[in-house]
């Protein structure tokens, strides 16, 4: 007996977790995460404001050249997360979102030197494939994180999100007006704003490279994951067609994001003064506000009570159902003011919603060995919608303002039925 107490305390010592909850506990490593990806939505949002005025009135472009620059950076990202995202899964993630932020900072600082379209069409393109820091960052949180707390940490990433993008439009917008006020070219004005972001990318940078760790201490988890997937027949191939009406979901669920940039403003010219007291230019951006501040408050109090209330499937279906509601009373009363602010922040909840929901299932759906390319495949889902549905909504609403809105109402109840076909449990 005295034989058998030394052969078996080795094999039972790896699967105690009392001896492995000390060292699982990488939360304050999650500090640096939240910054990059608030850092890589900055440097996007903060240009939003004074971009199309720099490449007017500066460089003397045109419409094309806007829609040029708009469409390569999302090009761009198309690559860059998918590429990221894979090469997080054979390098590490730290080495790979610590490339990231310098990139991104260093095409930022690029952007004061810029003379000509096509300079700054290249250096925004740099940026986008540099911007891909959020598939390793939520492959990150499924490495380092327990299942239960997921939820919670992918809300909160998505809030970092939906904070870069309710302030950054207001100080890359408060930050011109004010210079134009002393005098300064539009020149000036945007590099100052690049300047801004430079200056965040760069301390971004020097927090992760000092607090990031490459995910460690749940490397146990991660050999049980991989052994589990090998008895299983391999949980790659069988997940890759299980993963395809995730993707489309995640595809279709861009397109809230997409419609409300590019057909919202649009939309509200129609109806400026001769109906609301102020005009678009005043409404838009009151209605960005809002959207930003909508999924910093939903992810902070809503997402995950009723992510753990619906489960993954039904959450999306919610989501779906949230989000054709509000796209349905727009088109219905779009004569109100009360009507947009309340649709819209109905429209956003849903479109949270969703977004918190699919990191989960692409963790359920993966391994730690293909966790950052699958992650990064659904984030390229949503940069392939913002190429292909402004194009497709604005041919439709030259037809008619309304089609966009009732084709997008018929893609997401389209999503809704593609919903069914997830699998919450890939065993």
């Amino acid at each position: 007996m005295t034989a058998k107490s030394p052969t078996q305390s080795p094999i039972q010592s790896p699967t105690q977790s009392p001896t492995q909850s000390p060292t699982q506990s990488p939360t304050p490593s999650l500090i640096p995460i939240y910054l990059c990806v608030l850092n890589d939505m900055l440097g996007v949002s903060l240009l939003l404001s004074i971009v199309p005025f720099f490449i007017f009135d500066h460089l003397r472009g045109s419409v094309t050249d806007l829609g040029i620059y708009l469409s390569s950076f999302s090009i761009c990202q198309l690559i860059g997360f998918r590429l990221f995202g894979y090469l997080s899964d054979i390098y590490g993630r730290r080495p790979i979102i610590l490339i990231s932020i310098l990139s991104s900072t260093i095409s930022l600082g690029l952007c004061s030197i810029v003379n000509s379209v096509p300079m700054l069409i290249v250096i925004r393109s740099i940026s986008g494939i540099a911007g891909g820091t959020v598939p390793v960052a939520l492959a990150y949180i499924t490495d380092t994180i327990p299942k239960e707390d997921q939820a919670k940490c992918f809300a909160r990433v998505n809030m970092c999100s939906s904070m870069a993008f309710t302030f950054g439009p207001v100080v890359g917008g408060a930050v011109p007006f004010i210079m134009r006020l002393y005098g300064f070219s539009i020149r000036v004005q945007f590099i100052t704003c690049c300047a801004v972001g430079a200056l965040f990318g760069l301390l971004s940078f020097v927090i992760s490279f000092f607090r990031l760790n490459n995910p460690q201490t749940s490397e146990e988890t991660r050999r049980e994951e991989v052994v589990v997937s090998i008895e299983e027949g391999g949980v790659d191939k069988p997940s890759s067609l299980r993963l395809l009406p995730i993707y489309l979901c995640n595809f279709i669920n861009a397109t809230i994001v997409t419609i409300t940039l590019t057909i919202f403003a649009k939309f509200l010219e129609d109806f400026d003064t001769r109906i609301f007291d102020f005009g678009a230019a005043e409404i838009f951006p009151t209605l960005l506000f809002i959207s930003g501040l909508t999924g910093v408050v939903s992810q902070t109090f809503v997402i995950k009570f009723l992510i753990n209330l619906f489960g993954e499937g039904w959450s999306i279906r919610w989501g779906y159902s949230l989000s054709t509601i509000a796209l349905c009373i727009i088109i219905t009363f779009p004569q109100s003011f009360a009507v947009w602010f309340g649709s819209i922040i109905l429209l956003y909840i849903g479109y949270n919603l969703l977004q918190t929901t699919f990191p989960i299932l692409y963790q359920k759906h993966s391994t730690p060995k293909t966790r950052g390319r699958i992650m990064g495949t659904g984030q390229s889902m949503e940069a392939m919608n913002r190429i292909i549905i402004p194009i497709t909504g604005s041919l439709l609403y030259n037809l008619n303002r309304y089609l966009p809105f009732i084709g997008s109402i018929g893609f997401l109840a389209f999503g809704m039925i593609v919903s069914f076909l997830i699998s919450n449990n890939p065993q």
